[in-house]
């Protein structure tokens, strides 16, 4: 009898502790359920503090709960594998999570909002070995959901990618992409453009120009303006539809329009479209585009080269003089200069190749020694009373005849190679800091422990002081280019001196 009395109260004791295990289950997908829903909201509202938030919890249980959630992936009922996927996301890369979320990825049993979630998850992994067929095969899915989230997790991938050595997305890839941005369902085309923002080179421009800067959609506009935006001057093409965009009807989209403006050209002017169009006007008489392997190609407008289908350079004209004492004197023909009376010169433009730096060349073209674009060479030169005289070379203001110096940039203290205006911020990935001023350093040939943040001579032999000439650059991304040692914004690699 008293054993069976003792067999009761441990079969009551094993019911009791099972219920508990699945109360406590319940309770941890109720809490994923909501950290979800506020991950979803903090996400659309841009708030990073929530965000980080909703992170740092998601990543407690995706340590410690992750046999639970690769279990309920697989064999769990819908609305947990959904959950599950959404909690692995937050997981360290590891090969069993990846192989999980491309069980239900490639499956055909899976709903589809199983398989949304899964794509997102996959994608945030940013394991290097996950293929991007998972993704791309469903750019053109049926159902929008589906095209989005693919899309959605494809951004992590392509971060992922191109910050590897050699990496970048197949010409079949971007197209897929790109043909997106005309995608039927307003929110696929906008993560569509989001997409984009993390590619940073020019061959977005001419999809974005094409279909997102004119969408029906105002989100959309205001996205692919700030993924313009993401480009600096490399965006300049943009320049004129996005002068027009200062007119739109949202006031987000002109707010948009106008950043990028500003960290495009490095103008400070305000959100007024007129002073924007006369501006840029002015700017364009003196511009020509041309073809960097066809001499003879000149267009007055944005294009490509009639013979080789290659985009056209912009550049400015040959008609331009300079007086060699005030330089900030500018006239479109030969005359005097109003402040010496002496004669204007022409002023020769300079292209050089950022990998072979001691030959210039006189016009636009590709580098004789590794076929890579010259660029032209913008040395700029202002006045410490007047900001708004620039000028291409050293001499004295026209208005105050004191000495030009060399204008000096607003970099990020961490990503040097991040430069722009005084008010903005940096672009790297997770960065955000307030750019600071940067000054170049000046010393003496001959009393080198002499360094000062101004030109002038040296105050022990009286010799001129030179700039201090060491950029740097980074190993995986060799175009890159800053003043001094730090960070590489796109993949946070230190910088090395140029050799």
């Amino acid at each position: 009898m008293h054993r069976i009395a003792l067999l009761g109260v441990l079969l009551a004791s094993a019911c009791s502790g099972g219920k508990d295990t699945v109360e406590r289950e319940r309770e941890l997908y109720d809490r994923l359920a909501y950290l979800r829903a506020s991950y979803d909201t903090a996400y659309s509202d841009h708030n990073v503090a929530a965000l980080d938030a909703v992170f740092q919890e998601m990543r407690r249980h995706a340590l410690h709960r992750r046999e639970i959630f690769l279990r309920d992936l697989k064999s769990g009922p819908p609305g947990r594998k959904r959950l599950a996927a959404f909690a692995l996301a937050f997981s360290d890369k590891d090969k069993s999570v990846q192989e999980a979320l491309l069980g239900v990825v490639t499956s055909d049993k899976e709903d589809s909002g199983t398989v949304e979630v899964s794509m997102i998850a996959l994608g945030m992994l940013r394991m290097d070995d996950t293929p991007l067929s998972a993704f791309t095969d469903r750019f053109s899915h049926v159902s929008w959901t589906v095209r989005q989230a693919a899309i959605y997790g494809f951004r992590f991938q392509i971060e992922t990618l191109l910050s590897k050595p050699g990496g970048k997305l197949e010409d079949a890839v971007l197209g897929a992409l790109f043909e997106r941005l005309n995608d039927a369902q307003m929110d696929v085309r906008n993560e569509a453009v989001i997409a984009l923002r993390r590619i940073r080179t020019p061959v977005i421009l001419e999809p974005i120009l094409k279909f997102s800067l004119r969408d029906a959609h105002p989100l959309v506009r205001q996205n692919a303006a700030i993924t313009l935006a993401s480009l600096g001057p490399l965006a300049f093409e943009a320049v004129n539809p996005l002068i027009e965009l200062l007119k739109d009807g949202d006031h987000k989209v002109v707010e948009s329009a106008w950043t990028a403006l500003a960290s495009i050209t490095s103008k400070e002017f305000d959100r007024g479209y007129a002073g924007w169009r006369d501006w840029y006007d002015e700017e364009e008489k003196r511009m020509e585009y041309v073809c960097v392997d066809h001499v003879d190609v000149s267009e007055t407008a944005p294009g490509k080269c009639p013979t080789c289908s290659k985009r056209l350079l912009r550049q400015a004209r040959a008609e331009d003089y300079r007086c060699p004492v005030h330089p900030d004197v500018r006239m479109g023909k030969a005359g005097k200069c109003p402040t010496c009376r002496r004669i204007l010169e022409p002023r020769h433009l300079e292209y050089v190749c950022s990998e072979h730096s001691g030959i210039r060349h006189p016009r636009a073209r590709a580098c004789p020694t590794c076929s890579k674009p010259c660029v032209l060479v913008r040395e700029i030169f202002t006045c410490t009373e007047h900001a708004d005289v620039e000028a291409p070379f050293g001499g004295r203001c026209s208005r105050c005849d004191r000495d030009l110096v060399r204008r000096v940039d607003y970099l990020c203290s961490v990503h040097p190679d991040v430069h722009g205006q005084r008010h903005d911020r940096c672009r790297a990935l997770n960065c955000g800091r307030s750019l600071v001023l940067f000054m170049p350093e000046y010393y003496c040939h001959e009393h080198p422990a002499i360094h000062v943040d101004r030109p002038g001579k040296c105050k022990v032999c009286q010799r001129d002081l030179s700039q201090v000439a060491q950029r740097f650059t980074c190993t995986k991304h060799p175009e890159t280019d800053a003043p001094k040692a730090g960070k590489c914004s796109r993949c946070e690699t230190d910088l090395v001196p140029k050799k």
